[in-house]
């Protein structure tokens, strides 16, 4: 089972040039093997590995919020 998220980025020009950025990720069930601790159900993990990709986001200036694919798939035009 893959799990896609979708982020909408904005920051400053040093790191987004254009101002805001439009990403895909895909997270697969190694990924959530890999960060499951002890008995933890898999919505918890998921939920985790995006706040993770959110703060690398938010350590470099930026803020990232999470989107649905129907706004990723609009914006994206």
């Amino acid at each position: 089972m893959d799990i896609k998220f979708y982020l909408r980025i904005t920051g400053p020009k040093e790191y987004l040039p254009e101002g805001v950025k439009y990403e895909e990720h895909t997270i697969f069930r190694e990924d959530i093997e890999d960060a499951r601790e002890e008995d933890e159900m898999d919505e918890d993990v998921i939920e985790y590995l995006v706040e993770e990709e959110i703060a690398s986001w938010e350590q470099r200036w930026c803020t990232a919020i999470q989107i649905t694919e129907e706004e990723y798939e609009k914006l994206k035009k």
